[in-house]
């Protein structure tokens, strides 16, 4: 049974994933699982450097860092439904929404992801490019951050195709 042309509210969509996976698990809606909490931990990493989530978690510790990251990518994620799901674009207004809250979701994840490029540099990876092209540079600020964008594209992105699998 698929959740298109139901008309289900934010939670019983949530209720009909849960449901679904909890059913009949994939290799694909694992991976969305997967990559889902990812992007949670890169939003989680950029709101901890901002201090966000020392703010909320004064005395409590880590574990309301993550579960504030973890309730503000499912917000992030429901809104960006209309995006991801023609039956779900009902209302202009909530298309212009969800593309609103993917912004805000990229760009979250572009900065969680860019706290660990910052090593990049220091990767065998990047020390086998600088091995192929001959340089003894490091990746530059700009190349760090196009790496970002794309990370955190497809960290925004990947869940919600993988799970339709």
């Amino acid at each position: 049974m698929s959740v298109q042309g139901m008309n289900l509210s934010p939670m019983q969509r949530i209720q009909w994933a849960a449901i679904t996976y909890l059913n009949r698990p994939t290799a694909n809606s694992t991976a969305a699982i997967i990559i889902w909490l990812t992007g949670a931990l890169a939003t989680k990493t950029f709101l901890g450097e901002l201090g966000v989530i020392d703010t909320f978690a004064r005395g409590i510790g880590i574990v309301v860092g993550v579960l504030c990251a973890i309730v503000l990518q499912a917000v992030l994620t429901l809104l960006e439904g209309p995006i991801w799901h023609s039956h779900l674009r009902v209302k202009r207004s909530r298309v212009i929404l969800g593309f609103g809250a993917l912004v805000v979701d990229t760009s979250l994840n572009v900065g969680g992801v860019w706290y660990f490029l910052q090593n990049l540099g220091n990767t065998t990876f990047w020390n086998a490019i600088a091995s192929a092209t001959n340089t003894q540079a490091g990746p530059s600020p700009v190349t760090i951050l196009l790496l970002a964008v794309l990370f955190a594209s497809a960290v925004s992105a990947a869940p919600e195709a993988l799970w339709d699998l």
